[in-house]
């Protein structure tokens, strides 16, 4: 591949996938092309698996190269043969060469085709014109097996839709065994309504066989739509599906959208989801009609809610029996029919609200769906790369955004957006915590994370998950701005972040507020250790440096290349976004002076995490005899003290010291404390399995032994909480709560194991009489909580608030 009129030299070969670089090569010399070109550098070649069809080849530098052929799999190429075939004649006509086609797919190209390309045009999108046309008859199909609430909300919705000539639905009973579902059903058909027949297995087929019984009873020339009976639609959902699969010739199938249908989710997608902020499927419906969408081409049906046009049943037949009891019976039967040059649609005006896994528990439908899809990719090699060649296009992406802005801007008048890592920890609590506080009902309060090149944004109130580039992140705010919505931004980590998107973020347009979790403003280890996985006692930046020589553990996305360099230009980027802030906050005295010492901010407002908690519980005082047992609480990294807490069992043993250690959570590393017969890992846990556990390992008290000034520490807090003294290095916020209200025993900060052995099993007698302090019985209010940080704000460090 060469340009003639250029120059005899390599030249730069791109593989560029939904808009990102994949891959590039430069071209190289071939003795034949040589001879028969007379030109040296005119081929290239990729390392084998690294294109995948839908790969553009472009030549030349991004943003002023030349797109000069795309690939496209053998199998779409076939699959366009066929459906060459289909389109200009009655399907009758054509469908014994298309089913040449399909067994010449299915003999030779499939088995070996996946992974062979061919350069060509891209497939050039149809246009489908409205064309008026009324579809046929349609008979909805609906399985019934116990489930009788679900099934009943189901009916309720496709019953009025039902009209003689136009639409009709078999409810079929595979043999329930609950009698109350069985009579539902006798009383629903000795009411005879028209449309309306209710059947009964005489034994359970399951769904598939049920489906099938109900097929073979379509009149001729009907369409048949499988409706699942966890499902509510949404009013005229069948008029919708059916002009979406008579939108135009060759559509074998048509699937609305809904808040539990992989692909076709909404708002996000591919995981499950609740309805959007509780609406009906009327109110979704009608906002996704109203954005006047187009049927979008799918690789798949989703088989809750599937109108099939009877066209391509006759040719495909009913669902395979081979699958069992069900999962991926529908994509092999979607996937048959392109084989056969038919393709399938999302129905995007139409919504579909759908529960979910009714007949299976959760384990046994894991169990069964791993199963069948190792089947289906092994019939298929090709699907598993359309799917996530679908996802990663996200076609229906500006629709789902427009009407989620939409649905948005109708209910809420303010969004506060926490910026955070997505990590858990402390930080992902502590928004927990304030999604918690009492709060208007017009007030929603969102959450980003990054993940890659995309965004996660949740949103509480909402009940919504969507991944989102950048652009569209911003899009959203656009309009939510433009609908009258106050935004304001509340960032709680920079790290992962792109600064370009941390520019838009903080570019003073909207309002925002930083809480200090942690030391990432001005330590790339966040944590304030260094080599020795101890308190660095923070040097000047041209020591810090070299912390970062071999990289950090934290991503600062652009920004690493920053590391082990001069810390100035990362430093003042930080330094900059936290003095654009509207406030600041620490939840610790420690933490604001800390910042303040180093980076000259103030007017820090300190106001403690908005926490609350039932009283202790009163723990009945025991004779101190035994051996001292120590718990320590949560996931014991490097940084929470780990070679601390090795080193002190270590010496413990060594000199026989009557004293044992519980690890109630996780440790750095298992292996190194295998042979430790005083020190116990438990493994990790759930929060509220916490006061469980620390009951069974009955510890005189808790050991806290985090190496560095922690900013807060919610294990101090549910371990006060369960009723247990504390331990704790006399550092950070921990320290400073203790001192303020008792509740522990502080420790001198140092490495000395012979020192804090002694002080550890000595601790026992002096926590005797410790009073455990109670934390609020009652969170605050948001509107409280933001009061306190507004009246906080104006002290300086070192005044009493």
């Amino acid at each position: 591949m060469f340009d003639e009129a250029g120059p005899d030299r390599p030249s730069l070969v791109r593989a560029v996938r939904d808009g990102e670089e994949v891959a590039q090569v430069e071209t190289h010399p071939r003795a034949d092309l040589l001879e028969r070109f007379g030109r040296h550098s005119a081929a290239f070649a990729f390392p084998p698996g690294m294109l995948k069809p839908g790969t553009d080849i472009a030549v030349g530098p991004i943003g002023a190269g030349e797109v000069i052929g795309h690939l496209r799999g053998t199998i779409e190429l076939a699959r366009a043969e066929a459906r060459a075939l289909l389109l200009p004649n009655e399907p009758a006509t054509t469908l014994q060469e298309r089913r040449a086609v399909r067994d010449r797919l299915a003999a030779a190209v499939r088995p070996g085709g996946g992974a062979r390309l061919v350069l060509a045009e891209p497939a050039v999108p149809e246009v489908w014109p409205e064309t008026g046309r009324t579809p046929p008859p349609a008979c909805a199909i609906v399985p019934a097996y116990n489930g009788l609430s679900d099934l009943k909300a189901c009916l309720a919705s496709l019953l009025p839709q039902l009209a003689p000539g136009r639409f009709r639905a078999l409810v079929i009973d595979d043999a329930s065994p609950d009698p109350e579902a069985t009579r539902y059903l006798d009383d629903l058909a000795a009411e005879q309504r028209p449309g309306l027949t209710v059947l009964r297995n005489r034994e359970n087929l399951g769904f598939i066989g049920t489906v099938n019984g109900g097929l073979a009873l379509l009149e001729p020339g009907e369409d048949g739509i499988l409706v699942n009976a966890d499902t509510v639609l949404a009013p005229r959902a069948l008029e919708k599906l059916a002009r979406a699969c008579h939108r135009a010739p060759g559509i074998a199938s048509a699937t609305p959208l809904s808040n539990n249908a992989t692909i076709l989710g909404f708002p996000g997608m591919p995981e499950a989801q609740g309805p959007l902020m509780g609406l009906g499927p009327a109110e979704i419906d009608a906002a996704l009609e109203a954005a006047s969408p187009q049927p979008v081409v799918v690789p798949t049906g989703v088989g809750f809610c599937l109108y099939l046009n009877r066209q391509a049943l006759d040719e495909v037949g009913g669902l395979s029996p081979d699958w069992g009891r069900g999962y991926c019976e529908e994509v092999d039967w979607c996937l048959t029919a392109r084989d056969l040059g038919w393709i399938h649609v999302a129905a995007t005006d139409t919504y579909v609200e759908h529960e979910g896994s009714v007949s299976f528990g959760k384990g046994e439908r894991l169990a069964i769906l791993e199963r069948n899809h190792a089947r289906l990719v092994a019939l298929y090699p090709e699907y598993q790369d359309e799917v996530d060649a679908f996802i990663a296009a996200d076609p229906l992406q500006p629709l789902r955004l427009s009407v989620l802005g939409t649905l948005l801007a109708g209910r809420i008048r303010r969004l506060t957006l926490h910026v955070g890592h997505g990590f858990g920890g402390g930080a992902t609590r502590y928004v927990d915590q304030v999604r918690g506080l009492a709060r208007a009902k017009d007030h929603e309060i969102g959450h980003l994370a990054p993940m890659g090149r995309y965004l996660a944004l949740t949103l509480d109130a909402a009940g919504a998950s969507v991944t989102l580039r950048p652009d569209d992140l911003f899009g959203l705010l656009d309009a939510l701005e433009a609908a009258g919505l106050a935004i304001d931004l509340h960032l709680n980590a920079r790290f992962g972040y792109e600064s370009t998107v941390l520019d838009r973020l903080l570019s003073g347009r909207w309002p925002y507020a930083v809480t200090l979790h942690d030391f990432q403003w001005y330590c790339p280890k966040v944590h304030l250790v260094d080599g020795r996985d101890f308190y660095c006692e923070e040097p000047p930046p041209d020591v810090c440096r070299h912390c970062t020589v071999r990289g950090v553990a934290y991503d600062y996305a652009d920004q690493n290349a920053l590391m082990g360099g001069g810390l100035d230009g990362w430093l003042a980027t930080n330094e900059r976004i936290l003095r654009g802030a509207k406030r600041l906050v620490a939840p610790s005295r420690d933490t604001a002076e800390r910042y303040a010492r180093r980076l000259g901010l103030s007017g820090i407002a300190v106001v403690p995490h908005p926490e609350a908690a039932p009283p202790a519980p009163v723990r009945p005082r025991r004779a101190p005899l035994g051996p001292v047992r120590v718990a320590l609480v949560g996931g014991i990294g490097h940084h929470k003290g780990f070679e601390l807490a090795v080193a002190l069992a270590e010496r413990a043993a060594r000199e026989r010291r009557p004293i044992a250690f519980t690890v109630i959570g996780n440790v750095a590393d298992d292996k190194r404390v295998a042979d430790l017969a005083n020190l116990t890992v438990t493994g990790a846990y759930d929060p509220e399995d916490l006061p469980r556990l620390l009951d069974e390992a009955d510890p005189d008290y808790v050991f806290l032994s985090s190496v560095w000034p922690e900013t807060y520490s919610y294990v101090l807090s549910e371990v006060w909480s369960a009723g247990y003294p504390v331990v704790a290095l006399d550092i950070g916020a921990p320290a400073e709560r203790i001192r303020a209200e008792g509740g522990g025993l502080l420790l001198p900060f140092t490495r000395d194991t012979a020192l804090l052995l002694d002080a550890l099993v000595e601790a026992r007698g002096q926590l005797a009489e410790v009073a455990i302090p109670n934390l609020p019985a009652t969170a605050p209010s948001l509107a409280q909580y933001e009061a306190a940080i507004e009246g906080a704000a104006g002290f300086e460090i070192g005044q009493a608030v």
